[in-house]
């Protein structure tokens, strides 16, 4: 699935009047090879594309539809919209006619303690090598690791399912934390992961099982849980944005649910 949200709710309309099932089709011509189907969801200023049969190039399914689904999202941004002669110029970032949930004033900036972070990866099959030169040259002070999408979940349960041997964690893990864990350990850098998925105290028990092999001591790890509502979500009397059906009424369909973790200072 692709979305395409307005940033402002006043464009919308003109987005669902040109980002057509026929415009989509014609700019990713013969990517796919099944139907494309366009699902409205006014609230949220957004239009959702189901694309079937996405050429995916013979590799793993897991991975075709990792990286298919970020080159079709990127494609995407290159369809082009006709504005209206006249018609007012877009607001600025920051500026949204989306008006605020909440009353609250936005603090002023003051000088305070200022952080510096490192990306070592974009998706669960992203370069090693980038993490160890971050931990050596960067002078970090946290190093982040992303390595978690809805398909990647959605993989992991289905093979649970089926009753295959897999991990419920990302399976390079150790492959990617073990080779910095000393010197982060020593510098001072806190690891920030989601490379837990399914399961983050198992992946925290592993790696510290690794950390105790290794003689690296006193090192502190957190497993954050609480995001898999597989079990509970039919239960919660949610409804589908696109088509206000039940998702209780889905549950024999349901491979797998995740929510969203945010922060709040």
């Amino acid at each position: 699935m692709i979305s395409v949200i307005a940033y402002d709710l006043a464009d919308y309309e003109l987005l669902r009047q040109q980002v057509t099932v026929s415009a989509v089709e014609a700019l990713f011509g013969s990517i796919t090879k099944g139907s494309i189907e366009r699902y409205e969801v006014p609230r949220n200023g957004a239009l959702n594309f189901v694309v079937h049969e996405v050429l995916e190039g013979g590799r793993s399914r897991t991975l075709a539809f990792e990286e298919s689904g970020k080159a079709l999202s990127s494609l995407m941004l290159t369809l082009p919209i006709t504005v209206p002669e006249g018609r007012r110029p877009r607001k600025r970032i920051g500026h949204s006619a989306i008006e605020p949930k909440t009353n609250e004033s936005v603090p002023e900036q003051t000088e305070g303690k200022r952080i510096r972070l490192g990306s070592a990866t974009a998706w669960s099959r992203d370069r090693f090598g980038p993490a160890e030169a971050l931990v050596e040259r960067g002078a970090l002070d946290y190093i982040c690791f992303e390595s978690m999408s809805e398909v990647t979940m959605s993989a992991v349960q289905a093979a649970k399912e089926d009753g295959h041997s897999t991990l419920p964690y990302d399976p390079y893990l150790i492959d990617r934390l073990g080779p910095i864990l000393k010197a982060c350990k020593d510098k001072g850098i806190k690891i920030i992961s989601n490379q837990g998925w399914m399961d983050p105290d198992a992946a925290a028990l592993r790696l510290q099982s690794f950390a105790e092999q290794e003689g690296i001591k006193g090192l502190k790890i957190a497993a954050v849980r609480g995001g898999i509502l597989t079990d509970e979500i039919t239960g919660l009397g949610l409804s589908f944005l696109e088509t206000d059906s039940k998702i209780s009424d889905s549950s024999e369909v349901i491979v797998s649910a995740e929510a969203y973790g945010v922060c709040q200072q």
